[in-house]
């Protein structure tokens, strides 16, 4: 008899220390309801670009402008109209070189406050000479946060005009953008 009422009795039948199934399914719809309000917005946050860095692009258009933009230093063929690509006036140069406000008054960029330093050979000439002095020696560090400053540099290969005679030449720009 004894082997008959144990062979009867399921190892499931004692309610000791086990979770019953109905018990079992709530614990699943929370752990999937949570689930469904967890990783929609985490699949959002990942994808999504809330910050976008235009740093770079903005440093090379004050760059393109500065350099070979008529208004700038770039030359101005009058027989032609036509600006060409690459290409500095040797004069513009030599202003901007003597005088660190030329590209101030001559050029308008307005689209963040910005800094450079333009080196052609043995001449420097600056952009915004005030907001780089201030900023290029905190840009230079490379530490991140409020109150520093970002640091672009560029190399271009140019060619100086003087008189109908060209030379190449390297200009390296430094562009400072405070943060």
């Amino acid at each position: 008899m004894k082997h008959e009422n144990s062979a009867s009795q399921s190892p499931f039948s004692s309610k000791k220390g086990l979770i019953s199934v109905q018990t079992s399914a709530v614990f699943l719809r929370v752990i999937l309801i949570a689930l469904a309000l967890v990783i929609p917005p985490a699949l959002v946050s990942i994808f999504l670009a809330d910050n976008i860095n235009t740093i770079e692009i903005q440093s090379d258009l004050l760059v393109t402008k500065a350099l070979f933009s008529p208004e700038g230093m770039g030359y101005f063929d009058t027989a032609a109209q036509a600006a060409p690509v690459g290409v500095i006036d040797s004069q513009k140069l030599a202003l901007a070189a003597k005088d660190p406000k030329y590209l101030d008054r001559s050029m308008i960029y307005t689209d963040s406050p910005m800094g450079a330093k333009i080196t052609i050979g043995e001449s420097a000439v600056y952009y915004n000479k005030a907001l780089y002095d201030d900023y290029s020696a905190a840009a230079k560090t490379h530490l991140k946060g409020k109150g520093g400053a970002d640091l672009v540099e560029r190399t271009l290969a140019v060619i100086v005009r003087d008189s109908n005679r060209d030379r190449a030449a390297t200009a390296k720009a430094e562009v400072v953008t405070p943060r």
